[in-house]
């Protein structure tokens, strides 16, 4: 295997090197020098956060998050309601897990122009998605652990129920990310948590949301794991283990060796460089919560999410038992399976949510559909 090359280390600073020259030979390396210099490019003067370049080619370490929400539709789809398209990729997604789908089209439009029922939000033109609640409802069965199971899944395929009204719910789509497998109640009390601890409003306190994580990541696995080939760190080993041995920045979860390990998480995602200034200490579920919005973004999210639900007790798929799930200190889950199952829900097919919506002005009413 080719040894990839490593990023000088002096008096604690580490040289960024991209992904790009980390796999380049020394004429490589010179070939792009010399492309970068001849194209008349102007050189940032001073390596703050947003513009810190590649210590070999000079390359700016900068990378703009991509806002996927206003991209046009396919041709195909423009031609018919958002919704119906919505509600088809569902099947899909039901086809793949093995579960039924038991939604008619009628039902499922309506349900999406509801409010989401997570953090009130009112629908936008194009609807809301819709959530499972992790309910099966009666006439359906539960798969058993030996049929298919979804890639990167270790439970069972389809555990978050069929497609069915009694088990969806509208919710929008940062909801519907941050939510992720968890039953609504975990959901508002992990965003009441958060809340409280940052804000230091009076939510209340639920630690035990959070759970824990025993796979211990190196720092050069922030960039090897990496999709996109793109990142690069600044931090020597010393600093990463500093960060990574705090409390979590968001919740306040201990890091707690050999039982719950911390990791990194940037407060800015279009910075592709790990710093000690742009890192902080993060778990495993705040860091999946999170998933590339700013830290402003996402407190400002959770909060709403507590103030939606101030003096809620009670949300439609509750159950006597939470399997287990969130009982943070009873509960190992590895944080790269999560991040893989996270990763693989589309936005607004995203797993779980919960109840009786609140209603809100319809912007299809004058259409009529055929039951």
């Amino acid at each position: 295997m080719k040894r990839l090359r490593q990023a000088e280390e002096t008096g604690g600073e580490v040289a960024v090197l991209c992904f790009a020259c980390r796999h380049s030979s020394n004429r490589t390396k010179q070939q792009g020098i010399a492309g970068f210099f001849s194209s008349n490019r102007p050189t940032p003067s001073e390596q703050s956060d947003a513009t810190r370049q590649c210590s070999r080619c000079l390359r700016v370490m900068a990378q703009p998050v991509v806002d996927r929400s206003g991209l046009a539709p396919p041709a195909a789809a423009s031609r018919v309601l958002p919704q119906i398209v919505r509600i088809r990729s569902y099947q899909r997604v039901a086809e793949q897990q093995g579960v039924p789908f038991l939604l008619s089209e009628r039902a499922g439009i309506a349900l999406m122009r509801e409010a989401c029922v997570l953090c009130g939000a009112r629908p936008p033109t194009e609807g809301h998605g819709l959530t499972r609640l992790r309910v099966w409802p009666e006439g359906t069965t539960p798969l058993s652990a030996e049929e298919k199971r979804p890639r990167g899944l270790t439970r069972g395929a389809g555990f978050m129920g069929p497609f069915h009204l009694q088990n969806l719910a509208p919710a929008c789509s940062t909801c519907n990310l941050m939510k992720g497998a968890r039953r609504v109640r975990a959901f508002v009390e992990a965003c009441r948590h958060i809340a409280t601890h940052r804000s230091g409003e009076g939510f209340g306190s639920y630690p035990h949301r959070f759970r824990n994580n025993t796979s211990r990541r190196c720092r050069s696995s922030y960039i090897t794991a990496s999709s996109t080939h793109n990142k690069t760190h600044a931090l020597s080993n010393e600093a990463f283990n500093a960060i990574v041995a705090r409390p979590c920045h968001y919740c306040g979860k201990e890091s707690k060796p050999p039982h719950h390990h911390n990791g990194l998480d940037r407060l800015d995602s279009s910075c592709r460089v790990y710093t000690a200034e742009t890192c902080v200490s993060c778990c495993g579920d705040c860091n999946v919560m999170k998933y590339t919005h700013t830290e402003q973004f996402f407190l400002k999210h959770v909060r709403a999410v507590a103030l939606h639900n101030v003096g809620v007790e009670h949300w439609p798929g509750d159950v006597d038992s939470d399997d287990g799930e969130d009982d943070g200190d009873g509960v190992v889950i590895e944080s790269d399976e999560l991040n893989r199952f996270t990763d693989d829900l589309d936005s607004n097919v995203v797993a779980g949510s919960s109840s009786a919506p609140t209603t809100s002005i319809n912007p299809f009413s004058e259409f009529a559909f055929a039951p």
